[in-house]
């Protein structure tokens, strides 16, 4: 078998190319994620890509290295972009969220008039 023919040759170069590719966008790392991103319904991953896009939109202008020094970024960004995510997919918990706050004006007024005695 000849591996210098036109197909062989043109495979090798689109190898190349993929590799290169992959590696300037994250190697190993990017495949995972779009490995993951592969095994989602359509709408969920585009809702997800839509998001990633804004988050790296914002995040790009600071300084991550300097940001991830901090052993606690990482848990914090990602616990900040479930939280927002979770309300955008369900936005009745930020009501739920906001109802626990509710104070019951009665009771309040009862309970402070008993402290008062």
């Amino acid at each position: 078998m000849n591996s210098n023919g036109e197909f062989s040759l043109t495979l090798k170069a689109l190898r190349l190319q993929l590799a290169t590719l992959m590696d300037s966008v994250g190697g190993r790392d990017a495949q995972v994620l779009l490995d993951q991103l592969a095994e989602l319904e359509s709408d969920q991953r585009q809702i997800l890509l839509n998001l990633f896009i804004r988050v790296v939109s914002k995040l790009k202008s600071e300084d991550l290295v300097k940001l991830a020094a901090n052993s606690e970024f990482e848990d914090q960004l990602t616990e900040g972009i479930l939280a927002d995510f979770k309300l955008l997919i369900f936005p009745e918990e930020q009501k739920l969220r906001t109802s626990e706050n509710v104070i019951d004006l009665e009771e309040f007024r009862k309970n402070r008039s008993t402290s008062r005695e």
